[in-house]
């Protein structure tokens, strides 16, 4: 980027310094960087051809106005993240064209909320994962319920990432890596507890080889491929996805009745507003989620894998 706008005026350059860089991860940093950068090749482009090359002429209200016209030569999914990109390297820049396009996006393209799944759907799911994968894998759909987890968190969890419950602490725990506040995140299972007793399992099962993956996936293309497969299988009648386990866990606590602040501590959630987008008690009992309930079949998973025996969830 310093090569793109070294012929613009010092005050309009990009903002490129370790401590603003610092503001995001790496790969977030990359994924601007590359967006924006496309940009200013066009303003260059632009003023060679428009203003022979007298870069002079650049100011904020050009730049801003250069940064909406080249919103319309943007996809739908490509507005956000030059939005994001345009407010971490030149927060100066005007935003009201870039807003109205990323505003008509919003309208255009509504977000479908992610399906939760209930606790007989996640039952016949960790069967029929423990099946055709294997019980690691298996584990890792309860836990990943119970523990309000995401994908990626499920994917990288390693047997050294896990501290079991002993007299001194009353909570299987779960270190899932620091925050951007430096701060350490984790999550808790209670004592003989569904999830503590897969994340048990799981480690007899894995936990002993440093760095080798708790729950046995490969990557995430893994874990969609074996819940599209369940899909198919029995012809289930409602889009479950691997985000439905992080919906489906918290959905579930909130029908237990379970506070939102809670359920946000669980889930790692900074506030509310967020996690309400994953609870769907409602979901729960349309037709449709009970159809598949009875379509799925669950089997009690004592039967299959009598160490996974629950006394609670």
């Amino acid at each position: 980027m310093k090569t793109a706008t070294m012929r613009w005026p010092y005050w309009l350059r990009p903002i490129l310094s370790p401590r603003a860089d610092s503001r995001v991860q790496l790969s977030t940093f990359t994924r601007y960087a590359a967006v924006l950068l496309v940009f200013l090749l066009a303003v260059n482009s632009t003023i060679d051809h428009f203003y022979r090359q007298d870069y002079n002429v650049l100011n904020e209200q050009l730049i801003g106005f250069l940064a909406g016209q080249h919103c319309l030569s943007l996809k739908n999914h490509d507005v956000r993240a030059f939005s994001s990109a345009v407010r971490f390297f030149i927060p100066y820049c005007p935003k009201d064209r870039i807003s109205a396009e990323l505003k008509g996006v919003e309208k255009s393209t509504p977000t479908t909320p992610t399906t939760p799944i209930t606790v007989p759907i996640l039952v016949a799911l960790t069967c029929f994962v423990g099946l055709k994968l294997g019980w690691a894998q298996a584990c890792g759909m309860i836990v990943g319920y119970f523990g309000l987890l995401r994908s990626s968190e499920i994917l990288r969890i390693t047997g050294q990432d896990v501290i079991l419950r002993t007299r001194y602490n009353k909570a299987s725990t779960i270190r899932l890596g620091k925050t951007k506040n430096n701060r350490e995140e984790c999550v808790q299972f209670g004592a003989n507890s569904l999830a503590e007793r897969a994340l048990i399992f799981a480690i007899q099962l894995n936990g002993h080889v440093i760095g080798k993956k708790l729950f046995g996936f490969k990557n995430y293309a893994e874990i969609y491929k074996i819940v599209n497969e369940f899909n198919y299988h029995f012809n289930v009648n409602i889009h479950i996805t691997p985000h439905s386990l992080r919906a489906g866990g918290a959905t579930h606590y909130r029908m237990q009745n379970m506070p939102m602040n809670e359920i946000c501590i669980i889930g790692r959630w900074s506030d509310e507003s967020t996690a309400k987008k994953y609870i769907d008690p409602v979901f729960a009992i349309l037709p449709e989620t009970i159809d598949a309930e009875k379509r799925v079949k669950p089997r009690e998973l004592t039967a299959l894998n009598p160490y996974l025996a629950p006394e609670s969830a």
